[in-house]
């Protein structure tokens, strides 16, 4: 799995004229939320806490709002990514070995499991229960291919006894479908900020710790690998949480807006020439950031200076994951390169 990390940890720069849809960063979200909620600023006070070291649970006042609304333990990380660190060696801490997950998979949760000394075992969440793993961890919706389980098969884990951890970088109503409503799933539950607003740089998420046997574990690792996390990046997210609740309209606008931008760019895929990429039948119905399409014809992205993760370090070769939250424009872009590209005859 080597291979996911050096194709994943660090940004190529390819020139101004490429198009770059291998980052799984929303842009278009994070223009859209700086749209309807612009984001705040504070006076640089050096006598102000947040310059203290913080917590290794996080800043006290958004940490509290975070509890309040979901009426359980939060522990603050450097992004979602940190989260499933400091999930992993919880769960190591108390005994497991074997985690769980569907394919295909986030291309660096494999490494990063077997880095806490996880081992993982590919398997649906249909069958977690009864396929011989200690724990399991279920992205959901998943990254690449957007597919979610119903609620009622995650539960059932949960209430089984099986260790669960929810990544829940896109289960916010910005990516589901309008029938499912977010709730409580698993042990530990892990929100994104990359993906909620689109501000990746902020280096934030946060684990919903749902059972406390494993709290302290988390605050160990915290205070042991990052003696906590950036406050004032932590204050940048509680304006935006606290403006959110201020004004429901708003959020309810933003949410909306963001559904709409996300059908317009995975419609545009469909323009795409059938002989480069191939839908699958369940296209229509995927859901999140990312479509997640049969590649014909890879040649073609790089001839359209086109940027993309090859399917083969989700699990699955052949495949190929867009972003679509980079926004219609940037997919229109991406469709006319490719269309153009197709209608150049090949030198005989």
């Amino acid at each position: 799995m080597s291979g996911a990390f050096d194709l994943l940890l660090a940004k190529e720069n390819n020139g101004h004229d490429w198009i770059d849809l291998s980052i799984g960063e929303p842009k278009a979200i994070a223009e859209l939320l700086n749209k309807i909620h612009p984001l705040g600023s504070f006076a640089f006070n050096t006598n102000d806490k947040m310059w203290d070291y913080p917590s290794p649970n996080g800043f006290g006042p958004l940490v509290s709002f975070l509890e309040d609304k979901y009426d359980s333990k939060i522990v603050i990380t450097n992004g979602a990514k940190q989260g499933l660190a400091a999930s992993f060696y919880a769960f190591k801490q108390k005994g497991f070995n074997t985690l769980g997950m569907r394919l295909p998979y986030w291309a660096l949760i494999p490494p990063l499991a077997k880095h806490y000394g996880l081992d993982s075992v590919y398997v649906d969440p249909g069958e977690a229960l009864k396929s011989g793993v200690d724990s399991y961890l279920a992205l959901a919706p998943n990254n690449p291919d957007g597919f979610m389980p119903r609620q009622e098969v995650l539960w059932d884990i949960g209430d089984a006894g099986l260790p669960l951890i929810h990544d829940a970088a896109y289960y916010t109503s910005l990516y589901l479908p309008e029938n499912v409503i977010p709730g409580p799933i698993g042990d530990l539950q892990i929100f994104s900020i990359s993906k909620m607003y689109g501000l990746s740089g902020l280096r934030l998420g946060y684990i919903v710790c749902r059972n406390h046997t494993y709290y302290k574990d988390l605050l160990s690792y915290m205070e042991t690998f990052t003696v906590g996390v950036s406050t004032v990046s932590q204050k940048i997210l509680l304006d935006i949480l606290e403006r959110e609740k201020n004004y429901p309209e708003l959020s309810n606008l933003f949410i909306k807006s963001g559904k709409k931008l996300l059908a317009q760019s995975r419609k545009l895929i469909k323009q795409i020439p059938k002989d480069i990429i191939e839908l699958p039948d369940d296209y229509d119905d995927q859901i999140g950031m990312f479509a997640w399409v049969k590649l014909l014809k890879p040649e073609a992205l790089e001839k359209a200076n086109v940027k993309s993760i090859p399917g083969a370090v989700f699990g699955s070769p052949g495949m190929v994951r867009i972003n679509l939250g980079l926004g219609p424009d940037v997919i229109s872009e991406v469709v006319e390169r490719l269309i153009q590209i197709n209608l150049v005859k090949p030198q005989i």
